[in-house]
């Protein structure tokens, strides 16, 4: 069975909630989880052995990855799914809100 490699990009509440959905769903692998909060990562390092903690979204360029769940602030989610949008042919879920103006959301 084929397992899709996900990453969450930001680990607050909805990061918490998009993490459980992967565990519990037989299809998907949660592989990365980004987030620059130097205590939150280390804790995920300690506890999520399987599950590859990243300091920040450049450091997926060289990554596989199929579904990626954006979970930051509001404000950055134009400029995190444009970066993956460009970078990689992948499916991309972001939190709403998709932007915080509509000229963004044009883009």
């Amino acid at each position: 069975m084929i397992k899709y490699k996900t990453a969450i990009i930001g680990f607050g509440k909805l990061g918490i909630l998009y993490s459980s959905l992967c565990n519990i769903h037989n299809l998907t692998n949660l592989s990365f989880i980004v987030e620059p909060n130097f205590l939150i990562r280390f804790f995920l390092k300690k506890r999520l052995k399987n599950v590859e903690i990243l300091k920040n979204i450049n450091e997926l360029t060289s990554k596989e990855i199929d579904i990626i769940f954006i979970t930051t602030p509001n404000f950055s989610h134009f400029e995190i799914c444009k970066f993956f949008l460009q970078k990689f042919n992948t499916n991309v879920f972001v939190e709403k809100p998709l932007t915080i103006s509509l000229n963004e959301c044009k883009k």
